[in-house]
């Protein structure tokens, strides 16, 4: 179990909690095992993130890289379609697969990744222009506070929003159309800092974004070891802006250092928007 959770990028404690049942219910799904179209509740699985791939090498943009059969995989699905000759319908089944591998070519990147880089390059922001959404669980609502007002006292629109259900703090990300997420979570290590990395692909913002708060808190606090990890969780996953999962494991740290992860939380974010490096 521990092992198919590393492999997946999701929480690896070895334990069949709502994460780690959900991802094994959609690696259970090849690309033309069934029909795919677009309802409510969307379609999940490896089949269509393997959809969304194809499509993305293609020059089709899908959307996020998330395996959620949504409006813009959709799209790129009915523009494939019209392209090669089929009727344009957003479904995919024997036949569109089979025209999908007769015509799948593999490039250097994803048109995801390429357009989500100039999107940042040519959209700068200063910290006071900017709006963060500061999420967590109800435990850790104390500290998404502060960072909340210290990214407010630095000029930012943030709101700190709590839940135990991360589909659904995505979800409100999402309403506030923020432009960064700051999630906060415990974690089975030390410190770790996530982003979305899975179904082939990495978010070339969430990984810059992390590297950068992982540079300011490894400054901060040099005595706890950080790691990075690209992860699938639910938050990461589902937000449409660049997200981050800062996750630490002692809860005294949580208290006790709150104030210095604010401000490597604003220092990053500052950096962040100016000059992604991407």
């Amino acid at each position: 179990m521990s092992e198919f959770q590393t492999k997946r990028g999701i929480p690896n404690h070895g334990v069949c909690d709502k994460i780690t049942w959900m991802a094994l219910v959609e690696a259970g799904y090849q690309l033309g095992d069934r029909v795919l179209y677009l309802k409510r509740p969307m379609f999940r699985g490896d089949d269509v993130s393997e959809l969304q791939y194809r499509l993305g090498s293609l020059g089709f943009d899908p959307g996020n890289l998330d395996g959620i059969y949504g409006p813009k995989t959709a799209k790129a699905l009915n523009e494939f379609q019209f392209n090669v000759g089929l009727p344009a319908d957003g479904i995919c089944g024997r036949t569109t697969v089979q025209e999908l591998k007769r015509v799948y070519g593999r490039s250097s990147e994803h048109i995801r990744g390429v357009r989500e880089r100039a999107y940042l390059r040519s959209r700068r922001l200063s910290l006071a222009e900017a709006t963060v959404a500061v999420v967590s669980p109800h435990e850790l609502e104390v500290s998404a506070e502060i960072i909340s007002l210290r990214l407010r006292q630095n000029g930012a629109k943030s709101l700190n929003i709590s839940s135990v259900d991360q589909s659904e703090l995505a979800h409100l990300a999402n309403e506030l159309k923020a432009d960064a997420c700051i999630h906060l979570e415990f974690s089975t290590s030390a410190v770790q800092i996530a982003y979305y990395s899975g179904f082939s692909y990495t978010s070339p913002a969430g990984q810059s974004l992390a590297q950068l708060i992982a540079q300011e808190l490894t400054a901060q606090l040099p005595s706890h070891p950080l790691t990075l990890r690209g992860m699938t969780l639910p938050i990461l996953r589902e937000t449409q802006m660049p997200t981050v999962s800062l996750q630490i494991q002692a809860p005294s740290l949580w208290v006790t250092q709150a104030p210095v992860i604010a401000e490597s939380v604003q220092l990053a974010l500052t950096q962040f928007f100016q000059d992604p490096r991407i």
